[in-house]
């Protein structure tokens, strides 16, 4: 397995260098050494902006300080290629070169372990207390949502107690009204656990009163509303805290609930349990699976037209080592979740060549946009990056395919929105591998209508699609690739590449070397980051580590 890395909260005393905020490089420029010139009119309003003892209307000088810069640094030029040495290398050695190693889109190996779970399940049912609900407010993204109802589903057999089909609140990032039963099939998941968990979908008449207006903004104030659960809290805390007002008042509410169970420590029923609930009983609607599978068919047929025209060219332009050059024309595609939208940039707290602009506008949306302290931002941008905390930007991620071996025929099917600094930030990416698909490019309009403009509708799409995807690959982490990743770990094993961020980070930073030399070393670094099933390390999820939870290893005798 590769190494696992933790993200050490102890603050760096020096912080980012000058130079880093010194310059924003412009996207048409192909020069190494770019440079930018802020707009004269910026520079005049940051004259205005910092004129001592001067306001507009009478507002302090902080204020009208603050909103200078909001206004400013709203958007920034992004870079343009910033690995031309790779970039360039890559060129002269590849050319139009398609051919692929051997066992590029080989699945990794299982180590024996197989899924573990009793379809019908052998999890005691308890003898249900009547009248005892637990109601569970999820927020977050829509596998933040998946990781709660998982946990809710687990707590509410810790607790006895009847599971209220959880209510999903509208986040202020992801902007979807969607209910669970507009997203997963509320009948299935009601049937799948009918021996382990009694699921309504409506509470009785005598606490009709409990509902997501009466609690809003007020849960602190309601004795049966618990808001502030520590993360990854032991069932210990659960029977201490909200068992005795579940007893108390019939019902309780855990708001904004996600990661709040801990993985360690469990009874073994329960987190086969939460097992059977991640890959069993949370399934999507059926207009999300039907299209999901309509776009992969179509990915597929792509794949081998593709693959055809480059073994015709391959068959006229030379005979020699043909049969070994395209024995991998098989109609595969790669999935790729590219997480670089302006929220995941301004969370990460990760510098990306913006210059000042690109810095204050990415702290302006974290003003506005995260209730809380973004820890990392207490850290300098180049430990953030030495410590693999960044996520790749598009150029990396093409870098590290194209090292792999993936040529560019292959077709990559991309989830995610519009990357922060919109296409000329994706170009150095698709000029690598121009055959890039998203849902928008591969379904009408008429077949997305359904789907739009709800974020976690499309986000269930993308899994759907990449989930049966040859390989897949991550640029950054998060609750979406670990569930993914863990499906796909469970199902198959299938071919799921997790990079090494720390150690590409110094790959990217040797300017000296060769594009073989990299090549090599980017296979050496990944060769056991693809996806096997491996043990789940201590504090580590079971949504991203299956095994052994929710998974079991044949003797080594039959291996």
């Amino acid at each position: 397995m590769g190494r696992s890395r933790s993200f050490k909260l102890h603050k760096e005393l020096n912080p980012a260098p000058a130079e880093d905020v010194a310059v924003s490089p412009s996207a048409n420029s192909s020069s190494s050494s770019r440079s930018f010139a802020l707009p004269l009119f910026w520079l005049f309003g940051l004259a205005i902006a910092g004129l001592s003892g001067y306001g507009l209307s009478g507002a302090p000088l902080s204020s009208v300080r603050s909103m200078w810069i909001d206004q400013l640094f709203s958007e920034y030029i992004p870079p343009g290629p910033v690995h031309l040495h790779l970039l360039n290398e890559r060129d002269r050695i590849l050319g139009e070169n398609n051919s692929e190693p051997p066992g590029l889109w080989d699945p990794p190996k299982s180590y024996g372990w197989k899924p573990c779970l009793d379809g019908n399940g052998n999890i005691p049912v308890k003898h249900r207390v009547q009248n005892r609900y637990l109601q569970v407010f999820c927020t977050g993204g829509l596998f933040q949502l998946h990781i709660c109802v998982c946990n809710a589903v687990t707590v509410a057999w810790l607790l006895n107690a009847s599971l209220v089909v959880p209510y999903f609140e509208e986040s202020a990032v992801w902007k979807d009204p969607s209910a669970f039963g507009d997203i997963y099939d509320v009948e299935h998941f009601q049937s799948s656990l009918k021996n382990e968990v009694h699921i309504v979908h409506q509470l009785p008449p005598e606490f009709e009163w409990s509902t997501p207006q009466y609690y809003e903004s007020k849960c602190l104030e309601r004795p049966n509303c618990f808001l502030y659960i520590p993360k990854h809290s032991k069932k210990e805390w659960y029977f201490e805290n909200v068992l005795p007002a579940l007893e108390s008042y019939g019902i309780v509410v855990l708001d904004r609930y996600h990661h709040r169970l801990s993985f360690e420590g469990l009874p073994y029923e329960a987190t086969q349990l939460r097992c059977k609930t991640n890959f069993h009983s949370l399934k999507f609607v059926k207009p999300i699976l039907d299209l999901a599978r309509k776009l992969v068919k179509r990915l597929k047929i792509k794949a081998k037209v593709l693959q055809k025209r480059a073994q015709t060219k391959l068959i006229l332009t030379s005979m020699n080592d043909t049969e070994t050059r395209i024995k991998n024309a098989n109609g595969h595609f790669l999935g790729l979740h590219l997480r670089f939208e302006k929220d995941m940039i301004a969370h990460s707290a990760c510098y990306y060549g913006g210059g000042l602009a690109e810095k204050n506008a990415l702290a302006s949306y974290r003003r506005k946009t995260f209730k809380t302290f973004v820890p990392k931002t207490q850290f300098s941008a180049e430990y953030l990056r030495r410590n693999g905390s960044c996520p790749l930007t598009p150029e990396e991620v093409g870098l590290l395919l194209a090292g792999l071996g993936f040529q560019s025929i292959t077709p990559i099917y991309v989830a995610g929105k519009k990357s922060y600094g919109g296409e000329a930030r994706v170009k150095p990416l698709r000029d690598m591998f121009p055959h890039l698909e998203t849902k928008l490019t591969l379904a009408s309009e008429t077949e997305l209508e359904w789907f739009l403009p709800f974020s976690h509708k499309l986000a269930a799409l993308d899994f759907m699609v990449l989930l049966e995807s040859d390989t897949f690959l991550s640029n950054s982490a998060g609750n979406f690739p670990n569930v993914l990743t863990g499906q796909r770990t469970f199902l198959g094993p299938r071919k799921s590449i997790h990079p090494d961020k720390a150690a590409l980070f110094a790959l990217f930073s040797n300017t000296s070397q060769s594009w073989i030399e990299f090549s090599e070393a980017v296979n050496a670094i990944h060769k056991d980051r693809q996806g096997s099933p491996y043990p789940r390390p201590e504090r580590y999820s079971i949504y991203r580590y299956p095994a052994p939870d929710c998974m079991c290893r044949e003797p080594m005798g039959h291996l």
